[in-house]
Protein backbone atom coordinates (compact mmCIF):
# COMPACT_ATOMS: atom_id res chain seq x y z
CA UNK A 1 0.00 0.00 0.00
CA UNK A 2 2.85 2.40 0.76
CA UNK A 3 4.19 1.91 -2.77
CA UNK A 4 0.80 2.65 -4.33
CA UNK A 5 0.45 5.82 -2.26
CA UNK A 6 3.92 6.95 -3.35
CA UNK A 7 2.98 6.44 -7.01
CA UNK A 8 -0.27 8.40 -6.61
CA UNK A 9 1.49 11.26 -4.82
CA UNK A 10 4.17 11.44 -7.54
CA UNK A 11 1.56 11.38 -10.32
CA UNK A 12 -0.35 14.24 -8.70
CA UNK A 13 2.86 16.15 -8.01
CA UNK A 14 3.89 15.83 -11.67
CA UNK A 15 0.55 17.19 -12.86
CA UNK A 16 0.59 20.03 -10.34
CA UNK A 17 4.13 21.09 -11.23
CA UNK A 18 3.27 21.35 -14.93
CA UNK A 19 0.54 23.84 -14.06
CA UNK A 20 3.17 26.05 -12.40
CA UNK A 21 5.87 26.05 -15.07
CA UNK A 22 6.04 27.09 -18.72
CA UNK A 23 8.75 24.64 -19.87
CA UNK A 24 6.72 21.41 -19.51
CA UNK A 25 8.54 19.54 -22.28
CA UNK A 26 11.99 20.39 -20.91
CA UNK A 27 10.89 19.40 -17.40
CA UNK A 28 9.70 15.95 -18.55
CA UNK A 29 12.80 15.46 -20.70
CA UNK A 30 15.11 16.28 -17.78
CA UNK A 31 13.37 13.83 -15.46
CA UNK A 32 13.52 11.08 -18.08
CA UNK A 33 17.22 11.69 -18.77
CA UNK A 34 18.10 11.46 -15.07
CA UNK A 35 16.07 8.27 -14.79
CA UNK A 36 17.68 6.68 -17.85
CA UNK A 37 21.28 7.76 -17.26
CA UNK A 38 21.50 7.55 -13.45
CA UNK A 39 18.62 5.89 -11.58
CA UNK A 40 17.93 2.91 -13.85
CA UNK A 41 21.62 2.02 -14.42
CA UNK A 42 22.19 2.21 -10.65
CA UNK A 43 19.22 -0.07 -10.04
CA UNK A 44 20.54 -2.55 -12.62
CA UNK A 45 24.05 -2.51 -11.19
CA UNK A 46 22.57 -3.15 -7.76
CA UNK A 47 19.82 -5.72 -8.38
CA UNK A 48 21.06 -7.62 -11.45
CA UNK A 49 24.50 -7.97 -9.85
CA UNK A 50 22.96 -9.54 -6.75
CA UNK A 51 20.31 -11.63 -8.57
CA UNK A 52 21.53 -15.18 -9.18
CA UNK A 53 21.31 -16.07 -12.87
CA UNK A 54 19.77 -19.48 -13.51
CA UNK A 55 17.59 -21.35 -15.99
CA UNK A 56 14.62 -19.60 -14.39
CA UNK A 57 15.74 -16.45 -16.21
CA UNK A 58 15.07 -17.94 -19.66
CA UNK A 59 11.28 -17.64 -19.39
CA UNK A 60 11.36 -13.93 -18.39
CA UNK A 61 14.01 -13.12 -21.01
CA UNK A 62 12.05 -14.75 -23.85
CA UNK A 63 8.64 -13.34 -22.90
CA UNK A 64 9.02 -9.86 -24.54
CA UNK A 65 10.11 -11.44 -27.84
CA UNK A 66 7.25 -13.95 -27.92
CA UNK A 67 4.74 -11.19 -27.20
CA UNK A 68 6.23 -8.99 -29.91
CA UNK A 69 5.76 -11.71 -32.55
CA UNK A 70 2.21 -12.24 -31.29
CA UNK A 71 1.59 -8.50 -31.73
CA UNK A 72 2.65 -8.71 -35.39
CA UNK A 73 0.18 -11.56 -35.93
CA UNK A 74 -2.65 -9.72 -34.17
CA UNK A 75 -2.12 -6.50 -36.16
CA UNK A 76 -2.20 -8.43 -39.45
CA UNK A 77 -5.36 -10.28 -38.40
CA UNK A 78 -7.10 -7.02 -37.41
CA UNK A 79 -6.04 -5.44 -40.72
CA UNK A 80 -8.20 -8.01 -42.54
CA UNK A 81 -11.29 -6.41 -41.01
CA UNK A 82 -10.12 -2.82 -40.39
CA UNK A 83 -8.09 -1.21 -43.19
CA UNK A 84 -4.96 0.64 -42.09
CA UNK A 85 -1.88 2.09 -43.75
CA UNK A 86 1.60 0.60 -43.48
CA UNK A 87 2.62 3.51 -41.24
CA UNK A 88 -0.29 2.83 -38.88
CA UNK A 89 0.54 -0.88 -38.84
CA UNK A 90 4.17 -0.17 -38.00
CA UNK A 91 3.16 2.22 -35.22
CA UNK A 92 0.77 -0.29 -33.66
CA UNK A 93 3.32 -3.11 -33.83
CA UNK A 94 6.10 -0.97 -32.32
CA UNK A 95 4.00 0.58 -29.54
CA UNK A 96 1.91 -2.45 -28.63
CA UNK A 97 4.76 -4.92 -29.12
CA UNK A 98 7.11 -3.29 -26.62
CA UNK A 99 6.27 -2.40 -23.03
CA UNK A 100 7.12 0.28 -20.49
CA UNK A 101 8.90 -2.27 -18.33
CA UNK A 102 11.17 0.24 -16.59
CA UNK A 103 9.48 3.64 -16.09
CA UNK A 104 6.12 2.09 -15.20
CA UNK A 105 7.00 -1.58 -14.72
CA UNK A 106 9.59 -1.28 -11.95
CA UNK A 107 7.59 1.14 -9.75
CA UNK A 108 4.36 -0.85 -10.17
CA UNK A 109 6.03 -4.18 -9.40
CA UNK A 110 7.71 -2.70 -6.33
CA UNK A 111 4.38 -1.27 -5.18
CA UNK A 112 2.31 -4.40 -5.85
CA UNK A 113 4.72 -7.05 -4.63
CA UNK A 114 6.34 -5.10 -1.82
CA UNK A 115 9.60 -7.05 -2.09
CA UNK A 116 13.01 -6.38 -3.56
CA UNK A 117 13.98 -10.06 -3.63
CA UNK A 118 12.88 -10.70 -7.21
CA UNK A 119 13.32 -7.23 -8.65
CA UNK A 120 16.25 -8.55 -10.70
CA UNK A 121 13.76 -10.70 -12.66
CA UNK A 122 11.78 -7.60 -13.60
CA UNK A 123 15.03 -6.00 -14.74
CA UNK A 124 15.91 -9.03 -16.89
CA UNK A 125 12.60 -8.57 -18.71
CA UNK A 126 13.23 -4.84 -18.95
CA UNK A 127 16.67 -5.26 -20.52
CA UNK A 128 15.42 -7.95 -22.90
CA UNK A 129 12.68 -5.51 -23.88
CA UNK A 130 15.23 -2.74 -24.54
CA UNK A 131 17.32 -5.03 -26.74
CA UNK A 132 14.15 -6.00 -28.59
CA UNK A 133 13.21 -2.35 -29.11
CA UNK A 134 16.58 -1.30 -30.56
CA UNK A 135 16.90 -4.37 -32.81
CA UNK A 136 13.67 -5.92 -34.08
CA UNK A 137 11.61 -2.88 -33.02
CA UNK A 138 13.85 -0.46 -34.90
CA UNK A 139 13.81 -2.80 -37.91
CA UNK A 140 9.99 -2.78 -37.90
CA UNK A 141 9.96 1.03 -37.65
CA UNK A 142 12.31 1.34 -40.64
CA UNK A 143 10.46 -1.27 -42.68
CA UNK A 144 6.96 0.17 -42.24
CA UNK A 145 8.04 3.81 -42.63
CA UNK A 146 9.79 3.04 -45.91
CA UNK A 147 13.25 4.04 -44.64
CA UNK A 148 16.40 2.06 -45.35
CA UNK A 149 17.00 -0.47 -42.59
CA UNK A 150 20.23 0.28 -40.72
CA UNK A 151 21.03 -2.61 -38.41
CA UNK A 152 24.53 -1.31 -37.70
CA UNK A 153 23.23 2.09 -36.61
CA UNK A 154 20.62 0.54 -34.35
CA UNK A 155 23.22 -1.72 -32.72
CA UNK A 156 25.53 1.27 -32.12
CA UNK A 157 22.71 3.10 -30.36
CA UNK A 158 21.98 0.00 -28.28
CA UNK A 159 25.63 -0.45 -27.29
CA UNK A 160 25.81 3.12 -25.94
CA UNK A 161 22.48 3.04 -24.10
CA UNK A 162 23.24 3.54 -20.36
CA UNK A 163 20.97 0.75 -18.99
CA UNK A 164 22.50 -1.76 -21.43
CA UNK A 165 26.03 -0.66 -20.45
CA UNK A 166 25.01 -1.10 -16.80
CA UNK A 167 23.67 -4.59 -17.56
CA UNK A 168 26.97 -5.67 -19.11
CA UNK A 169 28.91 -4.24 -16.16
CA UNK A 170 26.59 -5.95 -13.68
CA UNK A 171 27.36 -9.35 -15.22
CA UNK A 172 31.09 -8.66 -15.48
CA UNK A 173 31.20 -7.66 -11.81
CA UNK A 174 29.20 -10.65 -10.54
CA UNK A 175 32.32 -12.48 -9.26
CA UNK A 176 33.11 -9.48 -7.02
CA UNK A 177 31.38 -8.18 -3.91
CA UNK A 178 30.64 -4.46 -3.85
CA UNK A 179 32.18 -2.44 -1.01
CA UNK A 180 29.51 -1.21 1.39
CA UNK A 181 29.70 2.41 0.24
CA UNK A 182 29.13 1.39 -3.41
CA UNK A 183 26.13 -0.78 -2.45
CA UNK A 184 24.67 2.09 -0.45
CA UNK A 185 25.22 4.57 -3.29
CA UNK A 186 23.69 2.29 -5.92
CA UNK A 187 20.71 1.49 -3.70
CA UNK A 188 20.11 5.18 -2.97
CA UNK A 189 20.34 6.23 -6.63
CA UNK A 190 18.22 3.27 -7.74
CA UNK A 191 15.51 4.30 -5.30
CA UNK A 192 15.03 7.47 -7.37
CA UNK A 193 13.49 5.50 -10.24
CA UNK A 194 9.95 5.56 -8.84
CA UNK A 195 9.66 9.26 -7.94
CA UNK A 196 11.45 10.41 -11.10
CA UNK A 197 9.44 8.29 -13.52
CA UNK A 198 6.07 8.72 -11.84
CA UNK A 199 6.45 12.51 -11.64
CA UNK A 200 7.34 12.43 -15.34
CA UNK A 201 4.30 10.28 -16.11
CA UNK A 202 2.05 12.59 -14.10
CA UNK A 203 3.39 15.60 -15.99
CA UNK A 204 2.75 13.83 -19.31
CA UNK A 205 -0.87 12.83 -18.69
CA UNK A 206 -3.19 14.24 -21.34
CA UNK A 207 -6.31 13.41 -23.35
CA UNK A 208 -6.44 12.77 -27.11
CA UNK A 209 -7.58 15.77 -29.18
CA UNK A 210 -7.72 14.05 -32.58
CA UNK A 211 -10.89 11.94 -32.85
CA UNK A 212 -9.55 10.35 -36.06
CA UNK A 213 -7.11 8.34 -33.99
CA UNK A 214 -9.61 6.97 -31.47
CA UNK A 215 -10.22 3.76 -33.46
CA UNK A 216 -6.54 2.91 -33.91
CA UNK A 217 -5.85 4.00 -30.33
CA UNK A 218 -8.48 1.52 -29.11
CA UNK A 219 -6.95 -1.26 -31.21
CA UNK A 220 -3.45 -0.57 -29.91
CA UNK A 221 -4.49 -0.42 -26.26
CA UNK A 222 -6.69 -3.51 -26.59
CA UNK A 223 -3.66 -5.46 -27.83
CA UNK A 224 -1.23 -3.95 -25.34
CA UNK A 225 -3.25 -3.92 -22.13
CA UNK A 226 -5.66 -6.84 -22.60
CA UNK A 227 -4.76 -9.37 -25.31
CA UNK A 228 -1.01 -9.65 -24.62
CA UNK A 229 -1.33 -10.15 -20.85
CA UNK A 230 -4.19 -12.61 -21.51
CA UNK A 231 -1.85 -14.52 -23.84
CA UNK A 232 0.86 -14.50 -21.18
CA UNK A 233 -1.66 -15.70 -18.59
CA UNK A 234 -2.84 -18.52 -20.88
CA UNK A 235 0.77 -19.52 -21.49
CA UNK A 236 1.49 -19.64 -17.76
CA UNK A 237 -1.69 -21.64 -17.09
CA UNK A 238 -1.51 -24.17 -19.93
CA UNK A 239 1.94 -24.21 -21.58
CA UNK A 240 4.72 -23.34 -19.16
CA UNK A 241 4.84 -21.95 -15.65
CA UNK A 242 7.88 -21.37 -13.52
CA UNK A 243 7.85 -23.27 -10.23
CA UNK A 244 8.46 -19.86 -8.66
CA UNK A 245 5.11 -18.03 -8.47
CA UNK A 246 6.86 -14.65 -8.19
CA UNK A 247 8.46 -15.12 -11.60
CA UNK A 248 5.06 -15.90 -13.13
CA UNK A 249 3.55 -12.80 -11.52
CA UNK A 250 6.35 -10.55 -12.74
CA UNK A 251 6.22 -11.94 -16.30
CA UNK A 252 2.45 -11.39 -16.38
CA UNK A 253 2.67 -7.85 -14.98
CA UNK A 254 5.44 -6.83 -17.37
CA UNK A 255 3.45 -8.29 -20.29
CA UNK A 256 0.60 -5.91 -19.50
CA UNK A 257 2.59 -2.71 -19.05
CA UNK A 258 1.69 0.33 -21.14
CA UNK A 259 3.57 1.34 -24.32
CA UNK A 260 7.03 2.74 -23.64
CA UNK A 261 8.11 6.36 -24.00
CA UNK A 262 11.29 5.50 -25.91
CA UNK A 263 9.22 3.64 -28.52
CA UNK A 264 7.42 6.95 -29.14
CA UNK A 265 10.76 8.66 -29.76
CA UNK A 266 11.76 5.94 -32.25
CA UNK A 267 8.37 6.23 -33.98
CA UNK A 268 8.90 9.98 -34.38
CA UNK A 269 12.49 9.61 -35.59
CA UNK A 270 11.57 6.90 -38.12
CA UNK A 271 8.60 8.75 -39.61
CA UNK A 272 5.78 6.60 -38.23
CA UNK A 273 2.53 8.05 -36.84
CA UNK A 274 3.99 10.10 -34.00
CA UNK A 275 0.61 11.42 -32.86
CA UNK A 276 -0.85 7.93 -32.53
CA UNK A 277 2.28 6.74 -30.72
CA UNK A 278 2.18 9.65 -28.27
CA UNK A 279 -1.52 9.21 -27.50
CA UNK A 280 -1.12 5.45 -26.99
CA UNK A 281 1.49 6.16 -24.34
CA UNK A 282 -0.34 9.08 -22.72
CA UNK A 283 -3.58 7.11 -22.38
CA UNK A 284 -2.03 3.67 -21.93
CA UNK A 285 0.05 4.56 -18.88
CA UNK A 286 -2.81 5.65 -16.58
CA UNK A 287 -5.00 2.78 -17.83
CA UNK A 288 -2.24 0.30 -17.02
CA UNK A 289 -2.46 1.32 -13.35
CA UNK A 290 -5.92 -0.29 -13.43
CA UNK A 291 -5.31 -3.28 -15.73
CA UNK A 292 -1.94 -4.52 -14.47
CA UNK A 293 -3.10 -5.09 -10.85
CA UNK A 294 -6.09 -7.08 -12.18
CA UNK A 295 -3.77 -9.51 -13.97
CA UNK A 296 -1.46 -9.64 -10.95
CA UNK A 297 -4.31 -10.90 -8.77
CA UNK A 298 -5.14 -13.67 -11.27
CA UNK A 299 -2.21 -15.76 -10.02
CA UNK A 300 -1.62 -14.36 -6.55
Amino acid sequence: MNGIILILVCLIAGKVVTQMITCKTEFIYSLNRVAITIALPALILDKVHSQAFSLEAIFPLLSPWLLFFLTVILVYLIRIFIPMSRVTMGTLILLAGTANTSFVGIPLIQAMMGTEEYLGIALWIDQSNFILLFTLGAFIADFYSGEKVSITKNLRVLAKYPPIVALVLAFLLKPFTYPEFISFTLESLGALITPLTMISVGASLTLPSNKRLVGYLSIGLLIKLILLPLAAFASIMFIYASPNIYINQIVLMQAGMAPMVIAVIIALEKGLDGELASIMTAIGIPLSFLTVPLFYYLII
